[in-house]
């Protein structure tokens, strides 16, 4: 497809982009009219803003972490990298 910030053809990049962007904040009219046309049309796309969808959906589906809930901010999850294993 022809890459137009304006027009109503955007590109998959464009598309994932607002896929993306619409988890965040409410996308405007022509942004879901242009990235809605593009799914009609684009099944990659259509199958990347499933995939989105069903991130969520299992995202928000997990209690929250003790002492964190509500809403303010992210709960930080400490990361500790395991040690490689060497030869047996």
């Amino acid at each position: 497809m022809q890459a137009h910030k304006t027009g109503l053809k955007p590109t998959c990049r464009e598309v994932h982009r607002l896929v993306s962007e619409g988890l965040d904040r409410k996308l405007s009219v022509v942004e879901r009219i242009r990235m809605r046309l593009h799914l009609v049309v684009c099944d990659a796309c259509t199958r990347f803003n499933g995939q989105m969808s069903l991130l969520r959906r299992a995202m928000h589906s997990f209690p929250p972490l003790d002492g964190e809930g509500g809403e303010g901010g992210a709960a930080e999850v400490k990361y500790k990298p395991h040690k490689p294993r060497g030869p047996k």
